[in-house]
């Protein structure tokens, strides 16, 4: 047998191509002390590189512009990556036993509602639906991508899972163990439906083709065998180095494999065997070498801080395209849905006050969206947001009205539901005397190591017209505070405390500048007589939180545009979605904020402020959320925010919040 993989080793070195791929330039990631990248994956859209270090670290590199970031990171190696296919999780687990996703679109970490174990691999579905892992027992575990719940556990036998994939038609799973086998599993029944054996030692990586026909495992026996998955058998079996296959991946069209090699190696090869390039002289083991769905770039990490990357465009490889074989997800944003279906006929419900009904959708879907269709009419996407989609619809009050929705994608794939629309009258009294606002902008300051802002005075001015022309606020009930000093807010604050009562709704606005202190994990609103370094002249979150669970009022929201402002929810996690009708959500008090960012930098010349004020001016429903307003705003202000900033909304804890809202209630012309 070891003639004849040497002989196949000499072949292959005969059949090599000129030289087509080349290197790009090394990627340096800040890792820990004698610590090296691990595992790599690219994002599907092919415009990150994530990389996994062997102490636990987790960075990010942008390929287009070149920044480099930290993610938040393990404690222990990182034993394996993965991409969620619509760009938004990233799936990392290490060596302790610590799994968890991270949201890019949150930008925070999720975790999942299960043990996994000490998961050894894991991967997503091209389908969007699931992702799986596979750990040290033998144990594989299916996952729902949204709900983070295990649906189902294949029972598979007691050895190592060290690598698995789905098929691009996300109907089966391939898994390698250490038992030497391969295994083939239907994902919808957890079945297994075939056992690939030929192997003589463990099956460290596999891969499928673009079309799901064929199967590529690697093992550390140092062979590549190509399964034909209809039959099972062997196809061929390829040596492309002299030591332990680590890592093996198929192109995005299936004409070409690279394999990773223990020895500092990785091998670009067809699936003849025909060796097209041999991309060497890593210090150490390859233990990653992914291509990239765009065809472009092969990523090489070697246990060094630095990952090579390689352009392989000559290639001519044609980028990923989706197997789509799921309909779209129907994401329903107005009217607002009730937690639970309708008794009668099983359907989503929502109540509504007024006849006028405005039906907003957001469809979406893996290979795009072909048609949105409501009560049979064929609707067009927002201009903007090219996955909103809306219609306004008349119900006369104190009727019941069906709604059918269905969605198409280009795949063909299709998706009908039906949402129950009750109109009844409002049967809460709103008193215009009883919205008040504090609006605070402070954009010069004393000292002039501060830099002064241009735009906050301008933006609070757009909201007080807003608020005063469309909504229930009155003039005498709306106080503007420019360019305050913190004995001034305080004074404010005091005012407002003394002033309102238990049947008041408040609306706090501020926009300057602000500070988060990542020590004291506390931050801070910078009056104008604020003094760099000098945090008793600025005003903290604590503060804010305690005037806004003292102020008496039934509902409190602050909306905060400043760097940073995100801080506000360090105490508490997100608020998820509301879902009681208005009325309900009206009478329990509620203490909510939404603020321009998370952590991070915000520019002057706010997007964020902009578009809440837009939003506000467009609204023509008599009673809108916080939230409804806050969902409708969100993804404009990632797109086109010049950093990508992250607005976000939720409860401000420690403040006595119900679950109730804040409601925006226009005034009746």
């Amino acid at each position: 047998m070891k003639t004849i993989y040497l002989l196949l080793i000499l072949l292959l070195a005969g059949h090599l191509s000129p030289a087509q791929i080349k290197k790009v330039r090394e990627i340096p990631f800040k890792l820990q002390l004698d610590e090296g990248v691990r595992t790599l994956c690219f994002s599907s859209n092919s415009k990150r590189l994530i990389a996994g270090g062997d102490k636990g670290s987790l960075f990010a590199h942008d390929l287009q512009n070149g920044d480099t970031w930290s993610l938040p990171s393990h404690q222990a190696k990182v034993m394996a990556l993965a991409f969620s296919y619509d760009n938004r999780y990233l799936a990392s687990a290490s060596e302790d036993g610590a799994f968890s996703l991270y949201d890019f679109q949150e930008s925070k970490v999720l975790k999942v509602n299960g043990e996994t174990g000490i998961v050894r691999d894991v991967t997503f579905s091209p389908t969007g639906r699931h992702f799986a892992t596979s750990n040290e027992e033998g144990r594989i575990s299916i996952w729902e991508v949204h709900s983070r719940e295990k649906v189902r556990t294949l029972a598979s036998r007691p050895e190592k899972i060290l690598s698995l994939q789905f098929s691009p038609d996300g109907r089966l799973l391939a898994t390698g163990s250490a038992d030497k086998t391969a295994m083939l599993w239907e994902v919808e029944t957890g079945n297994l439906l075939k056992v690939l054996s030929g192997h003589e030692d463990w099956v460290r990586a596999l891969a499928f083709n673009e079309d799901g026909t064929r199967l590529v495992t690697g093992s550390y026996d140092r062979t590549l065998r190509i399964w034909d998955i209809t039959t099972g058998t062997t196809l061929s079996t390829l040596m492309p180095g002299r030591d332990w296959v680590t890592d093996v991946h198929y192109s995005p069209d299936g004409r070409y494999l690279v394999a990773g090699i223990a020895q500092g190696l990785a091998v670009v090869l067809e699936p003849t065997g025909k060796v097209v390039q041999r991309l060497d002289k890593h210090s150490k083991m390859v233990g990653a070498s992914p291509f990239s769905l765009d065809g472009k770039w092969i990523a090489v990490a070697d246990l060094s801080p630095n990952v090579t990357l390689y352009d392989c465009s000559s290639l001519n490889i044609t980028p990923w395209k989706p197997f789509d074989v799921t309909p779209p997800t129907i994401a329903v944003l107005s009217p607002k849905l009730l937690a639970t279906k309708d008794a009668a006929t099983g359907y989503r419900s929502s109540v509504v006050h007024q006849s006028a009904v405005r039906v907003l959708l957001e469809v979406t879907d893996l290979s795009g969206v072909r048609e949105v269709a409501v009560n049979g009419k064929v609707l067009q996407p927002d201009q903007t947001l090219t996955d909103r989609y809306s219609l306004d619809l008349k119900i006369p009050l104190n009727t019941m009205q069906t709604i059918t929705l269905v969605a198409t994608d280009k795949a063909g794939n299709k998706l009908e539901d039906k949402l129950l629309i009750e109109a009844k009258p409002f049967s809460g009294s709103v008193d215009e005397k009883k919205y008040h606002a504090m609006l605070i902008a402070v954009q010069d300051y004393k000292d002039p190591t501060i830099t002064d802002l241009d735009q906050p005075v301008r933006d609070l001015q757009k909201l007080k017209e807003v608020l005063l022309k469309n909504y229930s606020f009155l003039e005498e009930n709306v106080t503007v505070v420019t360019n305050p000093d913190r004995n001034t807010l305080y004074a404010k604050f005091d005012e407002l405390q003394s002033r309102l009562d238990k049947a008041d709704n408040l609306l706090i606005f501020y926009a300057g500048h602000g500070y988060w202190d990542p020590q004291l994990e506390q931050g801070y609103w910078l009056p104008s007589d604020a003094e760099p370094n000098k945090r008793s002249s600025w005003l903290s979150n604590g503060t804010l939180r305690d005037y806004i669970a003292g102020i008496p009022a039934r509902h409190t929201l602050l909306i905060s545009d400043a760097c940073f402002s995100g801080g506000i929810f360090k105490s508490r996690s997100l608020f998820e979605s509301s879902s009681a009708a208005i009325e309900t959500l009206y009478l329990r008090k509620s203490r909510k904020a939404m603020t321009s960012g998370t952590l991070e930098k915000v520019p002057d010349r706010s997007v964020f402020v902009s578009s809440l004020v837009q939003r506000l001016a467009e609204n023509q429903e008599p009673y809108v959320t916080a939230e409804e307003l806050f969902s409708g705003l969100k993804r404009y202000v990632i797109e086109h925010s010049p950093n990508a900033q992250v607005p976000q909304y939720g409860e401000v804890g420690q403040t006595g919040d119900e679950g109730g809202e804040f409601i925006f209630i226009r005034k009746q012309k």
